[in-house]
C-alpha cells in the first residue's frame, strides 16, 4: 500500500492498494505456506482456501480503513470537516482484476503460451473483445477497440482495448495471468435502488466510480477474465490435433442421415469456422438467425432470401452437430461450440491463416 496526498486544496489522497500483499499477509496468518514470485503467488499449500480468503477482499469497509488513514496524514482534516460537514468521498480511480493460472513450472507454460498469445491475436475480433467484457457491438458503439502486443523482460504481453478499458494476458514466471482493467465504470452496467416518478426502485444503471461499488467492479472483471480463459481453453498445439482434423472432412452418421465432412480449405467453410466460435456467442450461445446476419449480412432482407439462407444454416448446424462440434442448449432454441469444437476449429483457422501460409512461402 502507499498513501500520497496533496499538499494544496482540496488536498486529495490517492491510496493505492495490491490486493496480493493483502492477501499474503492474511496467508502468514493463517499458517498457509506459499511461495511468491515478484508479484505473483507461484505456489499455495491449499489452494482452495486461499482463494476464499482472496474473494473476501472486496467486502472490507474501505470507507472506514480510508477514513482511518486520512486523519492520520491530514492534520487540518477536522477544520475541513467543521467548514463542510463531511470528510473524503471516496472513488475508484483505477481498479484492476487479475485471475493466475499456475502451472507446474515456467517450462509447461512456455509449451503453450505462444499459442495461446497467436490463438488471441489471430481469432479474437472487436465482437469477441466485447463479448469478454459482457458488452455487444452495435452501431451505436462509438470508441476504438485495438489489440497489439509488447515484448518485456518478463515475457509477451497481449492487450485488447475497449476505449479505456481492458483485457490483458502475459506470463509472469510460471503463472498465467489474464487481467482486466477499468478505468470507466460507466461502460458496465449496476443493480441499484434509483429514483424515478418519485418511487425508490431497483433498476440497471451505469456503474459509478464510488469505492462502495468495488463488488460489481470484481463481478465484471472476474466474468471478463474467464470468458477470456473459457474462449482460450481449448487451444492445443495442431499436431495433437492432426488426427481429428482428418477425421473431419470424412463423412458421418447421426443415426438417421449421412452428413458429409468439411473442407477446412474452402473459404466458405472458413467463414463458417469463423462465425461459429465467436466470442459473441460466448455467454448465450447462437440461433440460426445469428449465424445467418452473421454469414449473409443485409443480403438477406427479401423473405425469398431470408428462407433460402435459413435453410442453408440450418443444414450448416446439423453438419456441425453431427461432426460434434457444436450441442443444442436444452429447452432453447440456441447452440454453444462443444470442448471438441473449440479444439479443432481453433486448429483448422491456425492452420489455414498461419502454418500453410508459412509452408507455402517457404516452399517457394
Amino acid at each position: 500500500m502507499q498513501v500520497r496526498i496533496q499538499t494544496w486544496f482540496p488536498f486529495q489522497i490517492q491510496i493505492y492498494i495490491n490486493g496480493r500483499e493483502w492477501l499474503c499477509k492474511r496467508l502468514d496468518s493463517k499458517g498457509i505456506g506459499y511461495q511468491r514470485y515478484d508479484n505473483s503467488i507461484i505456489q499455495v499449500d491449499d489452494v482452495k482456501r486461499a482463494q476464499e480468503i482472496a474473494e473476501r477482499f472486496v467486502v472490507v469497509n474501505f470507507v472506514k480503513a480510508f477514513d482511518a488513514l486520512s486523519r492520520q496524514i491530514n492534520p487540518i482534516l477536522p477544520r475541513i470537516k467543521k467548514v463542510f460537514s463531511q470528510g473524503y468521498y471516496w472513488v475508484l480511480d483505477q481498479g484492476e482484476y487479475a485471475t493466475d493460472v499456475m502451472f507446474k513450472d515456467r517450462q509447461s507454460l512456455t509449451e503453450i503460451y505462444p499459442e495461446l498469445v497467436e490463438h488471441a491475436l489471430v481469432n479474437f475480433n472487436a465482437s469477441d473483445v466485447m463479448t469478454f467484457l459482457g458488452r455487444r457491438l452495435s452501431g451505436n458503439f462509438q470508441g476504438e477497440i485495438i489489440t497489439d502486443t509488447k515484448k518485456r523482460p518478463q515475457g509477451v504481453r497481449i492487450k485488447h482495448r475497449m476505449k479505456k478499458n481492458s483485457l490483458k494476458m502475459y506470463d509472469k514466471g510460471s503463472v498465467l495471468r489474464v487481467e482486466t482493467t477499468i478505468n470507466n465504470p460507466r461502460e458496465f452496467k449496476i443493480y441499484r435502488k434509483v429514483e424515478r416518478y418519485g418511487k425508490k426502485v431497483m433498476r440497471w444503471i451505469p456503474m459509478g466510480k464510488s469505492v462502495f461499488n468495488l463488488y460489481r467492479y470484481a463481478e465484471v472483471s472476474k466474468s471478463a477474465n474467464e470468458r477470456y480463459l473459457g474462449a482460450l481453453s481449448a487451444v492445443v498445439p495442431l499436431h495433437d490435433c492432426i488426427k481429428e482434423l482428418e477425421q473431419l472432412a470424412q463423412p458421418v452418421h447421426d443415426g438417421q442421415n449421412r452428413h458429409s465432412g468439411f473442407n477446412p480449405l474452402s473459404p466458405e467453410v472458413t467463414r463458417v469456422f469463423e462465425a461459429v466460435p465467436g466470442g459473441a456467442h460466448s455467454i448465450n450461445g447462437f440461433r440460426n438467425k445469428d449465424l445467418r446476419n452473421q454469414l449473409f449480412g443485409d443480403n438477406t432482407r427479401s423473405p425469398e432470401k431470408k428462407k433460402k439462407t435459413g435453410s442453408k444454416i440450418t443444414r450448416i448446424i446439423r453438419q456441425l452437430r453431427a461432426h460434434r462440434l457444436i450441442s443444442k442448449i436444452p429447452r432453447s432454441t440456441r447452440y454453444k461450440v462443444t470442448e471438441k469444437g473449440y479444439r479443432i476449429l481453433g486448429a483448422s483457422l491456425e492452420m489455414k491463416k498461419k502454418y500453410l501460409p508459412t509452408n507455402m512461402k517457404n516452399a517457394a
